[in-house]
């Protein structure tokens, strides 16, 4: 659907531009009231078409004046008429006046126009001193200066760091004031766990033979150690004195319960003592028996903390989903810094024959920091712009994309952002129209090109066409700075 653009009656070619490049889309529709001295021209009108074919303007003149519809068509600009609703009795007197017409307006509307010559006369008077001080607007030497300034991309990534200690944004630090967010939550969980597990019963025994290898007599303590080369061990029972050279054959008993006990002849040839290492030796020559293993159903102490620290987790998780769905508007958390306090945890067992069933319950609040998307759009741009001193932002916007977290704490978080922008020079329009005033559109470029860093030569437009220098009146000169062309 067309975009609508009213002019006004006293609108002039600089102003009737200024409205059209200030449209927001196209295709446009340029209602154009009667008596619009601007447009009824050729002059004004060629100049309204030349300005549509550079810009690329799409649009179509609205009016019931014919002159102007003809000055359109020839310019090849399409031309609508207002609804007959829209006209007025005066407005068509005004259409008809300029064409020539004999037209009466309307006593209901103008009781002191009929009958009174002199009323006419002043009327009349009035609306030829309206007409030529409009043509001296259009008329009156003007200009438009055009700058396609260079821009220059920053892309860069910060590290921005949130916190419930920060009052205000800090542009220096890089911070934000965080927001605390919070929810209490309460998980249960039941868990079973099948786990069988061979367990040590009975301890296995039998008898050695110790020999003395030496010229003395060595005494063999109680609970005295000795083990096959795998190293399962076995202790004597009562203490036992050998004279040199003797063999002596002494009980002992395996100090792990267990099948792994029971061991064949000669199985045992290792003694574990320091002081008799190398003064004695032992072997037993009869296999020892009676170690035993079941089966039993346990659970074990990692395996219950495991238990309770999913039970954990899954209420952190809770917690999370909870935040996100009561979050404010514009306020933005991570999943993976949600904390969860807890106040309450309890662990009960039951033990079943094939399985052992645990219920988990964990009580507790999540909590969360959160930033405000504007407080963090604010602080790139003021960021962004302190960086470009003589530089200003090039007017296409801050992209700012929010990355990952690095790291959290109970009243803060750091996060990573990447900020991307275009910077040019710093145009005054002020300082243009001082410098290029009285100046001949080629000496203006030339000033311009020195003076600032610019895509392109500068377009400087003046009118009626016979100017040939920029207006020393600078409220005639328009001066216009657009990003450079991609």
């Amino acid at each position: 659907m067309p975009q609508t653009i009213g002019l006004d009656r006293d609108d002039g070619i600089p102003s009737i531009r200024a409205k059209l490049e200030s449209a927001r889309g196209e295709p446009l529709e340029v209602v154009v009231p009667d008596g619009l001295e601007a447009l009824r021209s050729p002059l004004g009108m060629r100049l309204l078409g030349r300005h549509l074919r550079r810009s690329g303007l799409r649009a179509s003149i609205c009016t019931h004046d014919d002159f102007i519809k003809r000055l359109a068509r020839a310019e090849g600009i399409p031309v609508t008429s207002l609804p007959v609703s829209a006209r007025g009795t005066r407005d068509e007197g005004m259409a008809a006046l300029h064409q020539g017409s004999d037209v009466q307006f309307s006593d209901r509307q103008h009781p002191t126009a009929q009958g009174s010559p002199l009323a006419a006369w002043v009327g009349g008077a009035a609306l030829l001193g309206s007409v030529l001080l409009a043509a001296g607007l259009v008329f009156l030497p003007a200009a438009t200066v055009t700058l396609r300034s260079v821009s220059q991309p920053v892309d860069e990534t910060l590290a921005v760091t949130a916190s419930t200690l920060a009052g205000a944004s800090d542009v220096k630090q890089l911070a934000i004031p965080a927001k605390l967010l919070q929810t209490e939550v309460t998980v249960r969980q039941i868990t079973t766990v099948r786990a069988i597990q061979k367990v040590p019963e009975a301890k296995s025994a039998g008898r050695v033979t110790f020999t003395n290898l030496t010229e003395t007599s060595l005494e063999i303590p109680a609970r005295s150690r000795v083990s096959t080369p795998a190293g399962f061990a076995f202790q004597t029972g009562s203490p036992t004195t050998l004279r040199p050279g003797e063999r002596q054959t002494v009980a002992v008993t395996a100090v792990e319960g267990g099948e792994e006990g029971n061991v064949g002849a000669r199985a045992i040839s290792v003694v574990r003592e320091t002081g008799l290492a190398g003064r004695v030796t032992v072997e037993n020559e009869a296999p020892l028996r009676g170690g035993t293993t079941v089966e039993r159903l346990i659970a074990k102490d990692e395996d219950v903390a495991q238990l309770r620290q999913q039970a954990v987790e899954a209420a952190r998780r809770e917690g999370a989903e909870r935040i996100r769905k009561n979050l404010p508007n514009d306020v933005s958390f991570y999943d993976e810094s949600v904390r969860l306090i807890v106040d309450h945890d309890l662990i009960e067992r039951d033990v079943g024959p094939e399985a052992i069933t645990f219920a988990v319950s964990v009580q507790g609040v999540a909590v969360a920091l959160g930033f405000v998307g504007r407080d963090l759009n604010q602080l790139i741009g003021r960021h962004l712009a302190d960086k470009g001193h003589g530089f200003e932002l090039d007017g296409r916007g801050i992209q700012i994309r929010v990355l990952g977290l690095a790291e959290s704490s109970n009243d803060s978080i750091v996060f990573h952002v990447q900020a991307g922008a275009g910077f040019r020079t710093k145009v005054a329009p002020d300082q243009v129209r001082a410098a290029v005033k009285g100046k001949t559109p080629s000496e203006a470029r030339e000033i311009l090109m020195a003076r600032y860093s610019l895509a392109g030569t500068p377009e400087i437009e003046t009118w009626p066409f016979w100017v040939a220098s920029v207006p020393n009146g600078t409220w005639r000169v328009d001066v216009r700075v657009l990003p450079a062309a991609r």
